[in-house]
This record gives structure tokens, C-alpha cells and sequence, in this order.
């Protein structure tokens, strides 16, 4: 199956520098766009050093 994903990273990315990695899952009628689309956590990224990871995981069920 053919999925997506969303990588936001900081502007001045390093790639010698440690940075926090969040994930964000979606709802069940959600998709992986919708963290960008409607929220300010890109804002955010740019304030702290984070890489947000969105997959697309469809109707999958993650317990963690």
C-alpha cells in the first residue's frame, strides 16, 4: 500500500546537532496533513529544535 508522510524540521537545520524527534499520529477520519494544516506546531519547530514525523497510518490502531 502506497502511503504518506510529513517531515517538518527546524530552518537551520544541523546535520551535526541532536534533536528531540516527535511523532504525531492523526484521528481516524484524519490524514497526515492535517497537523500542517490546521495547528501552529510548524510555530513552534522553528522555536525549539524538533523534527515532527507525521505518517499516514489510515484506519491502524497504535497502542503505546
Amino acid at each position: 500500500m502506497d502511503t504518506g508522510i510529513t517531515i517538518v524540521t527546524p530552518n537551520d537545520l544541523k546535520l551535526d546537532g541532536y534533536y528531540k524527534v516527535v511523532y504525531l499520529f492523526h484521528g481516524l477520519c484524519d490524514n497526515y496533513r492535517n497537523w500542517v494544516n490546521y495547528t501552529l506546531f510548524p510555530v513552534y519547530d522553528n522555536r525549539h529544535d524538533v523534527i515532527f514525523i507525521m505518517p499516514e497510518v489510515q484506519r491502524a490502531f497504535i497502542l503505546i
